[in-house]
């Protein structure tokens, strides 16, 4: 857990989950958080929308460049759409 939570658009995320009205101004952009998808290997995000805060939900949502593949009720699976982007890319 704890390289999760040294990674900034983790630990805001995690931070979100834990109760945190909005995550930290400035800690995490855009970049953060597809670095970390690349980083932790994500390519897919599943989404349950009645166990998820409000808050974590939108922050995800606002953060990644996501296509919804398929609902079902509350469950939500999305891809990231820069995925094959983000595994070419090696950090510099």
């Amino acid at each position: 857990i704890n390289r999760f939570k040294a990674d900034p658009f983790f630990h805001d995320l995690l931070a979100l989950e834990d109760g945190a009205t909005q995550a930290a101004p400035g800690r995490a952009s855009a970049v953060d958080a597809e670095r970390a998808a690349r980083d932790f290997g994500v390519s897919y995000v599943l989404i349950r929308r009645d166990a998820v805060r409000p808050e974590a939900l939108a922050f995800v949502q606002n953060s990644l460049p996501l296509m919804l593949l398929q609902k079902d009720g509350s469950i939500e699976l999305y891809k990231l759409k820069s995925c094959l982007d983000l595994k070419r890319k090696k950090p510099s």
